[in-house]
């Protein structure tokens, strides 16, 4: 790039134009004072000559637009706030990995920091960012057409759901726009940012939970015979409402107006799950 710039100047996030005007260079400073130039780690620096200077990487590093150059191309600030705050950036746009995206828009994340009472700062200043993040995040290239209902697993160990009856559904929320393409990977816009304990599914059976009337005022009626225990979620992924099933019916009376899921897990570790909405 042009200019003499030292090592010292290198900060967190920093992204930077070099004299190829293809794509920019993202920086990445760790809390463990290393540095990264896109996947690369800078292994020395300053090295000095006539007319500037020179920084060692112990890798080399491509023009590709990668899943975070996505997030930086589209308006995904806090998404990309995020990844920068979680020192994921050098994972992520690593040309030589492939990588699926699930990205909650701007947005989403005001949204989950307003419901849990937080600021976005607080959110940004979560002890678990880095693996709230990498729930979002799936090894490989899936385009929406590659994508099979039932579990995936994450980069963070976890798996996310895959529901496509009308529509790709992962966890609690919908795609709303698949397929932004990058070249190590696939970014899906999502209206929602994952929860970890959605469903809370380890290793039991899913199925399709029958109920009526939806959209529901007051009661929601189950399936006869249907007994166990149930939990109401938001779109988030945030348990509003939890108890045991009652004569097959769940009072819906003191929740707002919304599309909640309902999951309903019996004493023979089956799970019932629905997407109800309240009026």
């Amino acid at each position: 790039m042009a200019g003499a710039v030292p090592f010292s100047a290198i900060t967190n996030g920093l992204i930077v134009n070099p004299l190829s005007p293809t794509n920019s260079l993202k920086l990445t400073k760790t809390s463990n004072d290393d540095v990264f130039l896109n996947q690369a780690e800078i292994t020395g620096v300053d090295v000095a000559a006539d007319n500037g200077l020179v920084h060692i990487l112990d890798a080399v590093v491509l023009p590709n637009e990668t899943v975070v150059d996505v997030a930086i191309d589209n308006g995904f600030s806090t998404l990309v706030t995020a990844l920068v705050t979680a020192e994921l950036v050098p994972t992520l746009i690593n040309p030589f990995d492939s990588f699926t995206v699930f990205a909650p828009t701007n947005e989403e994340f005001d949204t989950l920091a307003s419901e849990n009472n937080l600021t976005l700062n607080d959110v940004l200043a979560l002890p678990n960012l880095g693996d709230v993040l990498t729930y979002h995040v799936v090894a490989g290239q899936l385009l929406s057409s590659d994508l099979t209902a039932g579990r995936v697993e994450t980069v963070n160990g976890d798996d996310v759901i895959i529901d496509l009856t009308g529509g790709v559904k992962v966890n609690a929320s919908n795609v709303t726009q698949p397929n932004v393409t990058a070249t190590n990977g696939v970014v899906h816009v999502i209206d929602a940012v994952l929860d970890q304990n959605f469903l809370s599914v380890n290793d039991v059976t899913i199925q399709s939970l029958t109920a009526y009337p939806n959209p529901v005022k007051n009661t929601l009626s189950l399936k006869e015979g249907l007994i166990g225990d149930f939990q109401i979620l938001d779109l988030t992924g945030r348990i509003v409402k939890s108890g045991e099933i009652a004569a097959a019916k769940i009072d819906f009376s003191d929740l707002k107006t919304g599309t909640y899921i309902v999951n309903v897990k019996t004493s023979e570790s089956e799970n019932y799950v629905g997407r109800i909405t309240k009026n």
